[in-house]
């Protein structure tokens, strides 16, 4: 039906929320957040915006900037070209949406019903599998340890006394990297406590507000999906080799006094 877009969602709506999403990212808020939950909310930011902007633009315009940062002129001079080419075609675009826009967004959304599916079971399996994830490990995290303890007399005696742990870690070139076990009912996410070991694997320890995060914060793995950066999911995908990235290396769990 040819009208104006009654049916179309609010603008100022989009934008409210647009506005909210975005305070959640400034200077000072990283703390309210779990940084979980945010890298979820960013993929499906991500999403839409890899849609909208094609993958061909983004390099162009980075291959431009690389062109001017090297004083590469005539390189530069030519990509600049492809991207006027580029332009010119989204103003032609931009017609055609004009006249996509006459129309209701329901009859829009199922005319492209099948592409809209694609984009909308992308985002829904990515929450899905990423905030089960973030559960799960706050699950474990939180988790008392098993036992109980000890107080008073048997508190120093020799039954109740518990050997620390440590993983060494071989990696392929024969490093050995020591990951030390932090006991507690956060001690699987403490990552200041073990930050050396953590960097020595390739991660990065940095304070988000009143905690501390790692990054990459999620292990990709082969078989597909994604976990949270732990001890135990990391000791996990090395001794299993679950993940590309730690093909070859090998771990093991010692008794130390």
């Amino acid at each position: 039906m040819n009208a104006t877009a009654t049916n179309a969602p609010a603008a100022t709506e989009t934008e409210d929320f647009k506005k909210l999403y975005q305070d959640t990212t400034v200077e000072g808020t990283s703390h309210l957040h779990n940084p979980n939950a945010k890298k979820i909310a960013k993929g499906v930011i991500d999403t839409f915006n890899e849609i909208l902007v094609p993958k061909a633009e983004i390099k162009l315009n980075a291959d431009i900037k690389a062109a001017i940062a090297r004083d590469d002129w005539d390189t530069a001079e030519s990509l600049m070209a492809q991207r006027k080419e580029v332009k010119a075609n989204q103003a032609k675009d931009g017609n055609i949406i004009k006249e996509i826009r006459k129309h209701d967004f329901p009859l829009v959304l199922k005319a492209f019903r099948a592409e809209f599916d694609a984009i909308i079971y992308e985002i829904a399996y990515n929450v899905l599998t990423g905030s089960h994830t973030a559960i799960v490990e706050a699950a474990k995290s939180t988790r008392a340890p098993r036992g109980s303890k000890a107080t008073g007399e048997d508190a120093g005696s020799e039954k109740t006394t518990r050997k620390k742990s440590m993983f060494k870690v071989t990696k392929p070139d024969g490093t050995v990297v020591d990951f030390p076990v932090i006991m507690g009912p956060k001690g699987n996410t403490d990552y200041k406590a073990v930050e050396d070991a953590y960097k020595a694997l390739g991660f990065e320890v940095k304070q988000d507000g009143d905690e501390y995060v790692v990054e990459p914060s999620t292990i990709e793995l082969k078989a597909g999906g994604e976990v949270m950066v732990n001890r135990v999911n990391l000791m996990d995908a090395i001794e299993k080799q679950t993940a590309a990235q730690f093909d070859g290396w090998k771990v093991e769990k010692i008794k130390i006094d």
